[in-house]
């Protein structure tokens, strides 16, 4: 039998006890602990966005910054929403029966999905809603292109999200919401 920090293993008819009990205190450490890695990130990634955002607001004009923030982001979160929504909801109904590989091959119709309508979108974008003044801002056809491309690198990150939130790794999760 070894010891270890005065817990002698494996537990005997005693203490049987303790063991779910310093299972249950391992789990509560490892939430605690994850949640304030969630807490730290989310933090950080606020206090950086508000500094690129007042370093871009010295550098770029009030009408660009409009067409960013109305225009491209409304894009932006379209696409995303059509892409990403209705395969998280359908992989829930994945997970619980157990049929993981209707759930690889649901994950991976996000990317293509996220073309589809990326496209459609980014044309509709173009050509049939009003564009901003070509002097104000000259590339807004590289703009779309841009938001597009920026969704389906999102996606990439949209397996791991998946799995992290189906198999509880709460590490994998916090992870992949923020790097991605």
């Amino acid at each position: 039998m070894s010891v270890a920090i005065g817990v002698q293993w494996p537990p005997t008819t005693s203490d049987h006890k303790l063991v779910p009990q310093q299972h249950k205190l391992q789990t509560l450490q490892l939430a605690t602990l994850s949640a304030t890695y969630n807490i730290i990130l989310q933090l950080s990634l606020i206090v950086g966005t508000f500094v690129a955002n007042a370093v871009i607001l010295r550098s770029v004009s009030e009408d660009v910054f409009a067409v960013i923030n109305v225009r491209l982001l409304l894009l932006y979160t379209t696409i995303q929403f059509l892409s990403r929504e209705p395969l998280r909801r359908v992989s829930i109904s994945a997970t619980k029966s157990h049929d993981w590989q209707l759930l690889v091959n649901l994950i991976s119709l996000s990317i293509p999905l996220s073309l589809v309508f990326g496209t459609i979108l980014c044309l509709i974008w173009y050509y049939i809603v009003e564009q901003p003044d070509p002097q104000l801002v000259a590339d807004y056809g590289v703009g779309l292109v841009a938001v597009l491309v920026s969704v389906v690198i999102e996606l990439l990150a949209e397996p791991l999200y998946v799995f992290g939130q189906t198999l509880w790794f709460i590490k994998l999760k916090v992870a992949a919401d923020g790097l991605f």
